[in-house]
């Protein structure tokens, strides 16, 4: 990856793992990178629903969450590599905690 796609799942991830409006969503999106076995998108719909939802945040954030978001489903279609490889296990492993407690 490239350090641009990097800051783009910095972005993600913090946003993920806070409280904002679009936090569950966007938790949502990453953990199904993650681990797509216990955390699918049913289709590749719901993965546009997910980019409609976060749209409002476009406006709040300069863009720059539905840019992210771009950014890292271009890493995800390439399948070019996984996050514990990319060292985002401990990051992941927060997400999960915040939005499954319990589930590890």
């Amino acid at each position: 990856m490239i350090l641009e796609e990097h800051e783009a799942f910095d972005r993600l991830i913090e946003y993920a793992r806070g409280d904002h409006e679009y936090s569950s969503e966007i938790a949502a999106y990453l953990l199904m990178w993650w681990d797509r076995g216990r955390f699918p998108f049913s289709s590749r719909d719901e993965i546009w629903v997910v980019f409609l939802k976060v749209t409002g945040a476009v406006y709040q954030h300069g863009g720059s969450v539905y840019v992210d978001m771009v950014k890292v489903l271009t890493v995800i279609e390439s399948g070019s590599t996984h996050s514990e490889r990319i060292g985002y296990a401990a990051d992941f492993a927060a997400i999960l905690e915040r939005w499954h407690p319990g589930s590890m």
